[in-house]
């Protein structure tokens, strides 16, 4: 390891480097990036928490508005809370679909870059749909983090679990693009050389063969006078792949209105 380390401690220096300046230029970019300046005329509401199901005091509804205004700006989407309590709903997906694109939010144009996360409490069950540039970040990954730290904490404190969603997503949105490409770099160059370093000392130091198949046989001639094939068992292992549809981004989808959206769902 001295001696790896010996060999390539300039590459390692490099990319320190590499790392402290996409943190500047991350830093700067945020700057001047935001805030955002919401360009959407046509959204039929200002509103962004929608407490149907009266989970929130008027205190924590303001605070959460101001909050959500706060974000928009320097994430550059739209970002509703909705709580409401029905059973009869359905589909969880089609209902926040419907009323994100009903209401024509997005931050910079009708249907535009924004989400909408909805709270059904008379079953416990949630949906994060995802509209524009927040669609094409979220992963199916990501909506899953998001979507199972929000829940774990919705029960014992509704206001802080959607404080904690706000501030995530407008967290990823701003800062997903700009480390997202060191990120990559960073682990599979030390990777890919760390597996040429391996590859060209095992090849240095392998040792020349010594014995062949017939050095300890007698007179240098095997003589086998048994010669079995046993069947022992037979084992078959059955595995069932799956799938996956691309396009667009974590749960990619079209809504009842032509508008494309992204999402998924949780419980708490």
């Amino acid at each position: 390891m001295k001696k790896y380390f010996k060999h390539f401690a300039w590459l390692y220096g490099l990319l320190a480097i590499l790392l402290v300046i996409n943190i500047v230029i991350a830093a700067t970019s945020q700057k001047q990036s935001g805030p955002y300046v919401r360009t959407n005329a046509d959204c039929l509401t200002d509103e962004r928490v929608f407490d149907y199901a009266d989970k929130l005091s008027a205190g924590e509804e303001e605070m959460l508005r101001n909050l959500i205004a706060e974000q928009e700006k320097k994430c550059g989407c739209d970002i509703v809370i909705m709580t409401v309590y029905d059973p009869e709903i359905r589909s969880l997906m089609n209902y926040a679909d419907d009323f994100y694109d009903e209401n024509k939010f997005g931050y910079n144009k009708p249907w535009g870059d924004g989400c909408i996360y909805v709270d059904n409490w008379a079953t416990g069950d949630v949906w994060f749909s995802t509209c524009g540039r927040v669609e094409d970040t979220y992963s199916n990954s990501m909506i899953r983090d998001i979507v199972d730290e929000t829940c774990s904490r919705t029960n014992a404190d509704p206001y802080k679990a959607y404080s904690y969603f706000v501030t995530t997503m407008a967290s990823d949105m701003t800062f997903e693009l700009n480390f997202a490409s060191f990120g990559i770099l960073g682990l599979v160059i030390p990777l890919i050389v760390s597996v040429i370093y391996l590859c060209v000392n095992l090849a240095n130091n392998k040792g020349k063969k010594t014995t062949v198949s017939t050095t300890y046989v007698t007179s240098g001639v095997p003589n086998m006078r048994v010669k079995q094939d046993i069947f022992l068992h037979k084992h078959t292992t059955h595995r069932t792949i799956q799938s996956s549809s691309g396009g667009g981004g974590g749960g990619h989808h079209i809504s009842s209105g032509g508008i494309s959206h992204g999402g998924g769902g949780g419980h708490h």
